[in-house]
């Protein structure tokens, strides 16, 4: 009987070291569940709360998603020089797409991770915002224009940039391929 109450007490001795040296663990070494490094090319990705960070030139880009998550997704050379060569970019939607909410983060994104370059947002139709439609788009100053449609693509129309998305994810890869492309990742 001895026995039995010298285990237990053990046990507990046991379990009670166990827990001690975790909590210095932690305390000494931290802990960080969400560290996550992910190179691709030249670059390195680091996941943090607001999704994939990448620092370059001096300054910190995030993306929801992986320049590897994004790639077939097709951009034609002369879109990707027209977006990286200007120093403004309209972008615009339908006021009531379907996806507005999608479309308007992804648009404000992808104004935050372009500082060097102006970013206009308005609408297609007369709203009390801007009026940005295609015919506006030139050489200068193209539009991307965001819009729920029945397949996914990136294409281009005269000036106008289609950000065409089946669901609401698409938005947000399209908005990453597109500034993958403007910052030379992909």
């Amino acid at each position: 009987m001895a026995k039995k109450n010298n285990t237990g007490k053990y046990m507990v001795i046991f379990m009670a070291v166990i827990m001690i040296s975790s909590v210095f663990g932690v305390i000494f070494y931290g802990y960080d569940s969400q560290s996550t490094t992910i190179k691709y090319g030249d670059y390195k990705f680091t996941r943090t709360e607001q999704g994939w960070s990448m620092n370059t030139r001096a300054q910190q880009f995030f993306f929801d998603y992986l320049p590897q998550e994004v790639d077939f997704l097709n951009i034609s050379d002369s879109v990707e020089q027209r977006l990286i060569d200007t120093l403004e970019i309209d972008i615009t939607s339908e006021f009531n797409d379907t996806n507005t909410d999608v479309i308007a983060y992804s648009a404000y994104s992808m104004a935050q991770n372009l500082p060097q370059k102006y970013v206009r947002f308005g609408f297609t139709t007369n709203t009390s915002y801007a009026l940005i439609r295609c015919d506006d788009a030139t050489v200068a100053i193209p539009v991307i224009y965001f819009q729920s449609s029945n397949e996914t693509s990136i294409i281009e129309e005269d000036n106008c940039v289609m950000a065409k998305s089946r669901d609401q994810f698409d938005f947000n890869r399209i908005k990453d391929r597109i500034l993958y492309s403007i910052l030379g990742v992909i």
